[in-house]
């Protein structure tokens, strides 16, 4: 990750028609258009290649070429094979007449002639290679040919002296290496000079070849189900052609699971999307749910929407109502991670319905309605509707525990502890949650691990734990790495930012949201997880003074949050308010901030209501409403007793301190700041330190302390300096400057951040 890597790629200028945005607007990336050589450079060119070449045949090669290199070199090389050049003493000269010498309009032209010269068993042997690739071993080249090893290795190495072919050495393979096309028209032009019926011949030979010699190496079945629709191609009416289609999507499916057991989620989807062009009917249900599930793993909610639609149809087509009720329940999944909450219940009460009609008695009925059940409870607990959504999870947890589904038990577990969790009962919530992980660990359910990793991390940030909350995240991350579920890596990645924010590790911030950035946020831009957790970065950036980049991330992702559930928005809200106060607009932020903290404590979300609480009691005393503060302490303190939101006990300090000022109790002040910033340390919330001590310094210069404002300011500014936090550096100097003027007027506590 810490080496640099430089890729070059190669592509054919018709590549921005295909793919308008390829390589622009990305960091890093610098496209090259090769525009065709000059005369100068073609004269050169030749004359490198072939020393001596008479001019007036050079000219006819650079006027023929119009300044592309390669028809130059193969047309040199076509009168090499004619014996119409010769070398003599490291010079070439011409040998017979040129007068009569037709060069060919096109490269394409120009190949066929060359190859019009060959011997019978070179152009043979060169057009079954043809059907291989662009590359082959002679091995391979005689188990297709049927011509014996004498034959095939004078043959290549008269192809290899012609400059048809290349070696490619390989000292680790068994071959030392393989035989590769001079260039791909090569292989193009030969393998257009076969007739139809040779082609298919060809392609199913190499077809059996592969199978035979590589049983044990899935990651060949995609070239076998190349060259069998290669072959069904050739031949479409034949009667053999439906059996060889079939064989191709087996192929095809085959590589797909392989694929996909190595975590390689967008290419199992390509495979299963292959395969769907060639499968009967009866097949499209289950291959459109496999393709679905491998689009949902890479983040892409509208590909998995849609195949999960048509598996859905497909399966109704066929008459299989219990695979048309699965793919329903994967449908609800997308509605549920993509923000679409009503629909995501209504599809999972279809499913349900669905499973019902069933006999009682179906083969994997009770599983499939338990895991419905399951989604439909999942999808409840996000809308708030906890009571019902304990109903669904309690009865898709009795069906697990009887039929032995260990993932949806595990799941189970992980639902009810959120459910808990929101209904306020974190300690409880905590216990049901740490034994979620440890059964999906016990029981190497990894995929339920991955989720429960990130949920019990979750549970133990909403209790302040954030230390432990982070290593479980960082656990999730790792576990959705193998399993190649980028929708999890980034939910896991994203939620450690408010944790890290508030620890003090902004670099770590920085570094994960710039990966997210890079790698992941054009693909997941419509699971709903990802726009919720990139606002996480809003803090880090208001606290170093990026004003611009913190509305630039509340502008592209604000609006996709429109159907996010509580906690989502609570967190919306609270990073709109911190970019208010940070920017002076002290009633915007309290009018963002408030209602934010009122509906998270309704609904049982510490995270967002601490994060609201904070900026609605800073915007309040920016405004001059001690009240409000008063107020929002005394509703916070009516679901948070002392002792159980530590962070916000500690903030309640500051808090009381500042309003304590105006009693004119300087000890009540200052023993307050001290406690809050004591508690801060305890916490080991670095910026809330400094911060706290940030204001006691600002009170102790303000009323001629300054000595002792000074020594506090140290501190302070030392912590922001190493945070990088340059607005409160900056804050902290201006409190500085003022006590050392001996000034007594007492500066704003809270005062906008400069942008």
């Amino acid at each position: 990750r810490n080496s640099p890597i430089l890729v070059i790629t190669l592509a054919r200028p018709e590549v921005t028609e295909r793919r308008p945005g390829w390589a622009s607007g990305r960091r890093g990336v610098t496209s090259l258009y090769l525009e065709p050589l000059s005369p100068d450079s073609m004269e050169q060119l030749l004359e490198g290649m072939v020393p001596g070449l008479p001019a007036d045949l050079s000219a006819r090669i650079r006027e023929r070429a119009a300044g592309i290199p390669l028809y130059a070199v193969e047309t040199v090389r076509m009168l090499l094979d004619r014996g119409l050049l010769v070398e003599e003493g490291g010079k070439y000269r011409t040998q017979g007449s040129l007068e009569s010498l037709e060069v060919p309009e096109s490269l394409h032209a120009l190949i066929a002639a060359r190859l019009d010269s060959l011997t019978p068993m070179e152009r043979q042997l060169l057009q079954d290679a043809s059907v291989m690739g662009k590359s082959f071993t002679a091995h391979s080249l005689m188990s297709v040919s049927g011509a014996s090893a004498q034959e095939v290795e004078a043959a290549l190495t008269r192809l290899v002296n012609k400059d048809l072919l290349v070696i490619q050495s390989d000292p680790r393979s068994p071959e030392r290496g393989q035989y590769v096309f001079v260039q791909d028209l090569v292989r193009g032009v030969a393998y257009g000079t076969l007739p139809r019926r040779e082609r298919k011949l060809r392609h199913l030979a190499m077809a059996t070849y592969l199978e035979s010699s590589w049983s044990e190496e899935e990651e060949v079945a995609e070239v076998v189900a190349s060259h069998l629709v290669e072959a069904v191609n050739a031949d479409p009416e034949a009667v053999d052609a439906p059996a060889i289609r079939d064989r191709a999507c087996k192929a095809l499916v085959r590589a797909g699971e392989h694929a996909a057991s190595l975590a390689a989620a967008s290419s199992a989807q390509h495979y299963y999307e292959q395969a769907l062009d060639l499968a009967a009917e009866s097949e499209r249900g289950e291959l459109h749910l496999r393709a679905g599930d491998m689009a949902w793993l890479e983040g892409h909610v509208e590909p998995a929407r849609a195949h999960f639609d048509r598996s859905h149809e497909a399966f109704l087509q066929s008459g299989d109502q219990h695979g048309a009720a699965r793919a329903l329940n994967n449908l609800a999944m997308v509605f549920g991670g993509s923000g679409r909450r009503t629909e995501a219940y209504e599809t999972s009460m279809a499913a349900l319905e669905l499973m019902d009609k069933l006999p009682e008695d179906a083969p994997g009925r009770e599983a499939d309605r338990a895991r419905i059940l399951s989604r439909a409870g999942r999808n409840l607990y996000f809308d708030g509707d906890y009571e019902r959504a304990m109903e669904l999870n309690e009865s898709a947890l009795a069906i697990a525990e009887v039929e032995g589904l260990r993932d949806v038990f595990g799941t189970g577990l992980d639902t009810k502890a959120c459910i808990l969790a929101a209904r306020g009962r974190l300690d409880e919530a905590e216990i049901l949650a740490r034994a979620a992980v440890r059964w999906a660990e016990d029981n190497d359910l990894s995929t339920v691990a991955a989720a429960t990793y990130g949920n019990t991390g979750a549970t133990l940030e909403e209790k302040e734990n954030l230390e432990e909350a982070l290593t479980l995240y960082e656990a999730g991350e790792a576990l959705a790495r193998r399993l190649g579920d980028r929708r999890r890596i980034v939910e896991t990645t994203l939620a450690r930012l408010p944790d890290l924010a508030e620890l003090g590790r902004w670099d770590e911030c920085d570094a994960i949201f710039e990966r997210f950035i890079e790698s992941d946020a054009a693909e997941v831009q419509d699971y709903l997880a990802a726009p919720a957790g990139a606002l996480n970065m809003t803090w880090p950036m208001v606290w170093r003074g990026d004003l611009a980049g913190a509305r630039r991330l509340l502008d592209e992702n604000g609006p996709r949050l429109a159907g996010a559930h509580t906690e989502m928005r609570g967190d919306h809200l609270a990073a709109q308010a911190v970019l208010a106060n940070a920017e002076g607009r002290y009633q915007d932020a309290l009018d963002a901030a408030e209602p934010a903290l009122r509906m998270c404590l309704e609904h049982n979300f510490p995270i967002p209501a601490r994060r609201a609480l904070v900026q609605a009691v800073d915007a309040a005393f920016a405004l001059g409403r001690e009240d409000t503060v008063r107020d929002l302490v005394s509703l916070v303190r009516t679901h948070y007793r002392p002792g159980r939101q530590p962070g916000v006990d500690a903030h309640i300090q500051r808090w009381e301190a500042r309003l304590a000022e105006r009693g004119g109790d300087d000890a009540v002040v200052v023993n307050n700041f001290k406690r809050a910033a004591a508690a801060f340390g305890e916490l080991h919330r670095p910026f809330w330190l400094a911060v706290t001590r940030l204001e006691l310094a600002e009170w102790l210069a303000a009323h001629g302390r300054h000595a002792e404002a000074a020594a506090v300011l140290d501190d302070a500014e030392a912590a922001f300096q190493q945070l990088g936090a340059q607005p409160w550096l900056q804050r902290a100097s201006t409190a500085r400057t003022r006590s050392a003027a001996g000034t007594t007027a007492p500066g704003p506590l809270h005062a906008a951040l400069p942008a």
